[in-house]
């Protein structure tokens, strides 16, 4: 009877070991038709735009032969040369979000890579090229989001907290969080004596102290000791982190923010006195769904009509954009993108005759230059960062630095939720995508850009928000280089939302990367590099100008004078 009973459990395991390779030789099959079918679909594509409609119509056919084996489509779609075959390359993309033209050595490298991260191994990299990111320390600054601003200062790190949990009531945890940049030793530097939803939407620094916009609708100005020195009701929720603006002499002379549902209010930066305000004419109004403009309202400091000429760029997140003039207010454009912004605007630092004065990043991922004719201004579509319908730029846009007469490339994050992992990192030009590289999950937050390595090319350094064992969200900061090639990718115990920080903070005169993650920690990793850094803070400078000469010349203020830049007038 034993035996028998053995030799029946026997048959009925290698019963069950052909079904499952059955399955999965006919798994692997409807792959390969999936393939095949997308190919001799996308045969009838005559230009990008019916290539993409042509790749939806297939995905909506096809996805679940492949989505639970997406691993082994890639694997099979490499095989075909991508480089060779425009048809491989559009499938890549929906498949892998991962794009690098026609350059076959790009494609080699990314795969080989590729491979290895899957494995849980380190990218290889070129010595010259490699990065190293030594853990430092760690320390609790509480709650972070990609809206968060952080600010070191010649040693110091002032850290804006939403606290133990985002948008509670009297949360004793809301306040600014100072972290000491030697050795991670953190406190609550200021707490918010108002009772409410106290959280704190993000902090500008000048000429030693500190603005702080709460949630709770209150400005408060503080010294770099937390010591208050006038504080200001808004009168409503305050939704965007403050923008300092400087005077002719460089000094900060007024401090303005957004309150919802869209008022745009300026204050003294000396003394709290309003300036002037001016209500914005919302989508609310017209009853459109304008989603949740409490987290999504941005400013943007440039020169819209001419080298002299100072105007706030403010965008809402029902696509209510205006152009204001920066010292009184006074509206000289608006509009109302049918998009809508999260990601809002970055301006730009390099020649006024080759380039638009900034950049407009929407919620489908399209990017939008603003066009001046004299006095007229015109958003005029400049990409499409996207490769699925279900992806969005939360992360603003950043420029690289390029040729006095040359138009910068624009560094854009497409996303979409953690879970579907269909993020990556793009640079687009003029003539569209000129490389395009996976995420495994959600980007969020702004990426930093440095030279972290010594080589004299900065590197692109993006935090992501990752599934992890068991469906939780985890965290992974990854280093890219101007090419698209992975160099470097640390692992997070929570998700990362909050933009990655680049600058020296403990005055070795090496480069530091500061990255904060959902357990309420702030991480510090060094490096070998010392710059330039190009966007070192999530909004640019300490002013939150989100100006590209603003970003670059703060990145190159050396420890010591840190507390100390100022915009140029």
């Amino acid at each position: 009877m034993l035996r028998r009973a053995l030799r029946w459990t026997l048959a009925l395991a290698v019963v069950a070991v052909v079904a499952w390779l059955g399955r999965g030789v006919w798994q692997s099959g409807r792959v390969d038709r999936a393939i095949n079918d997308g190919l001799a679909l996308l045969s009838q594509a005559g230009t990008r735009d019916e290539a993409r409609v042509l790749l939806e119509k297939w995905a909506q056919r096809t996805e679940e032969s492949w989505s639970a084996r997406r691993e082994e489509t890639i694997d099979k779609l490499y095989a075909l040369r991508p480089a060779d075959d425009p048809r491989v390359r559009s499938m890549l993309a929906w498949v892998g979000d991962v794009d690098f033209g026609t350059r076959g050595d790009d494609w080699k490298r990314w795969y080989e890579n590729h491979c290895r991260l899957r494995d849980g191994r380190g990218p290889r990299t070129p010595p010259r090229q490699a990065v190293v990111l030594e853990r430092r320390w760690e320390a609790p600054v509480g709650l972070t989001a990609w809206f968060s601003v952080i600010l070191p200062l010649d040693g110091q790190i002032y850290v804006a907290s939403l606290g133990e949990s985002f948008v509670a009531e009297d949360d004793a945890a809301d306040g600014v969080v100072r972290v000491s940049g030697a050795d991670g030793r953190a406190e609550l530097l200021f707490r918010p004596s108002e009772r409410g939803r106290r959280d704190v939407v993000g902090l500008a620094a000048a000429g030693g102290r500190l603005y702080i916009a709460c949630r709770n609708g209150v400005l408060y100005c503080t010294d770099d000791a937390g010591g208050l020195l006038w504080k200001t009701a808004v009168g409503a929720e305050w939704i965007s982190p403050p923008l300092l603006l400087p005077a002719a002499r460089g000094d900060a002379a007024l401090v303005i923010g957004v309150a919802s549902p869209g008022t745009v209010v300026a204050y003294s930066a000396g003394t709290g006195r309003t300036v002037w305000t001016t209500p914005l004419k919302s989508g609310r109004a017209s009853g459109r769904d304008t989603g949740d403009l409490r987290t999504s309202a941005t400013l943007t400091l440039a020169e819209v009509f001419g080298p002299r000429s100072s105007e706030l760029l403010v965008t809402l997140s029902d696509g209510t954009i205006a152009v204001l003039t920066a010292a009184t207010g006074s509206p000289r454009w608006t509009s109302q993108h049918s998009a809508g912004s999260i990601a809002g605007f970055a301006g730009c630092g390099a020649n006024r005759e080759a380039c638009p004065p900034a950049w407009l990043g929407d919620s489908r991922a399209g990017l939008w230059s603003l066009a001046t004719a004299g006095r007229t201004l015109e958003l005029l579509p400049y990409g499409f960062a996207a490769v699925r319908a279900d992806q969005n730029l939360i992360a603003a846009p950043r420029t690289l630095a390029s040729g006095a007469a040359a138009t910068p490339s624009l560094v854009v994050c497409p996303t979409s939720g953690y879970r579907e992992q269909h993020a990556s990192v793009c640079v687009l030009g003029l003539d569209g995508v000129i490389w395009r590289h996976p995420i495994g999950g959600a980007v969020w937050g702004t990426p930093a850009i440095a030279d972290l390595n010594a080589d004299a090319s900065p590197e692109i350094i993006v935090a992501a928000i990752e599934p992890g064992a068991g469906g939780a969200a985890r965290g992974a900061l990854y280093v890219l280089t101007l090419q698209g090639q992975c160099v470097a990718r640390v692992e997070l115990p929570a998700a990362a939302e909050c933009p990655p920080v680049v600058a020296d903070v403990d005055g070795d005169a090496r480069l530091e990367v500061l990255v904060a993650d959902q357990s309420g920690m702030l991480h510090c990793f060094g490096t070998r590099g010392f710059g330039p850094v190009e966007w070192g803070l999530a909004n640019g400078d300490s002013h939150n100008t989100r100006h590209a000469t603003n970003a670059y010349a703060f990145g190159q203020a050396p420890f010591g004078y840190q507390r100390d830049w100022r915009p140029a007038p």
